[in-house]
């Protein structure tokens, strides 16, 4: 049996190597899924922002000279700008974060 390992050590040592490169080394398995998991929170967080693109750019829309929705105009003047006229009070509720 000392005499199989002796003959073959090469065989071993390169074995052993190219194991622990699948394992341990840059680019090996363990790496994988941990790329694969931050590419699915990623993508996760890329969806949420393009939602929120998608929010802003029907605002935009609403802003836009041939259509504009004077209701949406004067909701944003009045909560962005603090507008009011004489006769009114206006009251806003600070919403809880979650």
């Amino acid at each position: 049996m000392i005499n199989f390992f002796k003959e073959n050590w090469i065989f071993f040592l390169t074995t052993t190597f190219l194991l622990w490169l699948l394992f341990f080394a840059n680019y090996g398995l363990l790496d994988y899924f941990i790329l694969k998991n931050q590419i699915k929170l990623n993508e996760l967080k890329l969806n949420a922002v393009k939602k929120e693109v998608h929010i802003f750019s029907s605002y935009i829309q609403g802003f836009n000279s041939e259509e504009l929705e004077l209701d949406l105009l004067e909701f944003q003047v009045r909560k962005i700008l603090g507008f009011v006229r004489k006769n009114e009070a206006i009251y806003f509720w600070k919403e809880e974060e979650k």
